[in-house]
């Protein structure tokens, strides 16, 4: 189980993963996999949970949102937790890495009631009608970021000895094709190191946004979170759009 640190160990390794996520999923995962409870488990139980989470929030007071964004927290933990039982397992596929992040697209939900909680106290910064499309953008760059992720990390093609790999699957044998030509766009931050670095930190920023939400909730300043998230996923968006642009690999050539 030890051996899941080793894939966020390098030295390009995201913060957020390298120092909290995969730290604590290799706890978590410990007791699953002394009850041989399967990855795939863990994802469908996790997405049912986010859902039921995103209901619930619904019926409960401003104060314990919280603890509706602690357990969001726990649920994107359990993100780490499927991957490092299916190496434990050695049961990896496409599959798991299909659903996995499929249902990265849920997560977001928690913050959909957010604007309504904070109208009820009376401390909304801006009027309800605005908070809430800035809650809608927020939720949809959360799914387009997840959706590309999806198809970046499940389906990239990837070349070894001449042939192209998606997952264990063949799907070509042109040589042309090179693994480190396939998708360029990260090649922007990896030329400067100040932009390298400011990626890092934005990453980390934008991935552990559960934890910064649910400490601005404790502080009493759950207000901020809609405009916490809104910045964040205003550059991801950019970003994001960035990377389509660059990306030299026609995904909808592949056949599947």
């Amino acid at each position: 189980m030890k051996k899941n640190l080793e894939l966020d160990s390098g030295p390009n390794s995201k913060y957020a993963h390298k120092y909290f996520f995969r730290p604590l999923s290799i706890y978590i995962a410990i007791p699953f996999a002394f009850l041989n409870i399967k990855p795939n488990t863990i994802t469908y139980f996790r997405a049912f949970f986010v859902l039921f989470l995103f209901i619930f929030s619904a019926f409960i007071n401003s104060k314990y949102f919280v603890f509706i964004l602690l357990a969001a927290l726990f649920c994107q933990i359990l993100d780490f937790v499927d991957g490092n039982l299916a190496r434990f397992y050695k049961t990896e596929s496409l599959y798991g890495k299909f659903i996995d992040g499929l249902f990265d697209f849920l997560i977001p939900l928690v913050y959909f009631y957010l604007p309504i909680l904070n109208n009820q106290d009376g401390v909304n910064l801006l009027e309800l009608k605005f908070e809430l499309l800035i809650t809608i953008f927020v939720m949809f760059s959360f799914s387009f970021s997840a959706f590309y992720g999806m198809r970046h990390r499940a389906f990239k093609p990837v070349s070894v000895d001449g042939l192209t790999f998606i997952g264990r699957q063949v799907v070509s044998k042109d040589r042309s094709i090179d693994s480190d030509s396939i998708d360029k766009s990260h090649q922007f931050f990896k030329k400067n190191k100040n932009r390298a670095l400011f990626h890092r930190v934005f990453t980390f920023f934008a991935q552990m946004h559960l934890v910064f939400s649910s400490f601005l909730a404790i502080m009493g300043m759950q207000q901020f979170i809609i405009y916490y998230l809104f910045v964040i996923r205003l550059l991801a968006t950019f970003l994001l759009y960035r990377n389509l642009r660059t990306l030299n690999f026609s995904w909808k050539n592949i056949k599947y």
